[in-house]
């Protein structure tokens, strides 16, 4: 009987110039996304950086999780194809993957499904129906990290697993290299000020809220995992500058539709967007700027019925 999975990959549209009037208004009203859902933004780096990025080999290993018992990529930027690719390489695996936006591609693995919905929401999946909950790239879209997981924690089995992975909006370097007057290090402010306006955190691993926010809703056997990702080829280690190589491809890509809705709510101009954009690309394709940025992966397990919380 194959196993039933839930991927959560919930990422809300953002500003630009193909975004409609009529979702906008709606978006900063009530969540901020950080992922652009335009449909070229989305196919382009289907067919190009995103698969590149996402699996050149930043690889995490979970043995102990139920049918998981392979090398599963971390580091995903995507709506969808970490759903994809799990799909793919658990063919035994029944896979629900979830976003608030339609924007899936037409082709998935027969053993995988897409639905729409809101992790912010009442869940509708039914209690203990899950092995494995997956959430990943929610910072700035949760008002609440322990409500959050009491709904994984809802949906899993006892024994079932859930993770979550996260990133920071803080641009940094070990070196010195990123000042605090540089466009990349202004990156981080702009989106923690404008989550200021709307209640949802985006220093989710700067405040280290995943664990205890699992611990609280009831989660034990708790693991981290953190990793500095360079954002230009400026590692000498080959596989780092590698992923440098595709970090920097997808943030200079389509910069506008990262940071245009954050800036607005700072009541930035767009004349004013664009002279920060153009600084930005500048500064994070200068091999002389050994920038990165921290990513964080928590995983936790569901207690069996009779079995005492981890101890906070």
């Amino acid at each position: 009987m194959a196993e039933r999975f839930t991927v959560r990959e919930e990422t809300q549209p953002i500003g630009g110039p193909t975004m409609s009037a009529k979702v906008m208004p709606w978006i900063s009203l009530t969540t901020f996304g950080h992922s652009p859902t335009t449909e070229n933004y989305t196919l382009r780096l289907w067919k190009t950086t995103y698969r590149k990025f996402l699996t050149s080999g930043l690889e995490l290993v979970r043995n102990d999780l139920p049918c998981v018992t392979a090398r599963l990529p971390v580091l995903i930027y995507t709506a969808g194809i970490w759903a994809i690719d799990f799909a793919d390489k658990f063919p035994g695996c029944e896979v629900i993957g979830t976003d608030i936006s339609p924007i899936q591609p037409g082709w998935v693995p027969p053993n995988l499904k897409f639905e729409i919905e809101d992790c912010n929401q009442e869940w509708t999946f039914p209690s203990e129906s899950f092995d494995y909950v997956h959430l990943r790239y929610l910072v700035g879209c949760i008002p609440d990290w322990t409500e959050l997981f009491s709904q994984a924690y809802k949906t899993l089995k006892p024994g079932g697993w859930v993770e979550s992975f996260e990133i920071s909006p803080t641009a940094e370097s070990d070196d010195g290299t990123v000042t605090y007057d540089s466009a990349m290090a202004q990156w981080g402010r702009i989106f923690v000020e404008a989550s200021k306006k709307i209640g949802n955190s985006f220093t989710v691993v700067d405040d280290k809220v995943q664990r205890p926010a699992l611990q609280e809703a009831g989660f034990v056997d708790i693991h981290e995992w953190e990793f500095k990702c360079p954002l230009n080829p400026w590692p000498k280690d080959p596989k780092l500058k590698e992923i440098g190589r595709f970090g920097e491809v997808f943030l200079t890509q389509d910069t506008e539709g990262f940071v245009t809705l954050a800036a607005n709510l700072l009541g930035w101009s767009m004349e004013e967007v664009y002279v920060y954009i153009a600084k930005f690309r500048r500064e994070v394709r200068n091999r002389k700027h050994h920038v990165y940025i921290r990513l964080r992966a928590v995983w936790a397990r569901k207690p069996e019925t009779k079995e005492e919380p981890t101890p906070a």
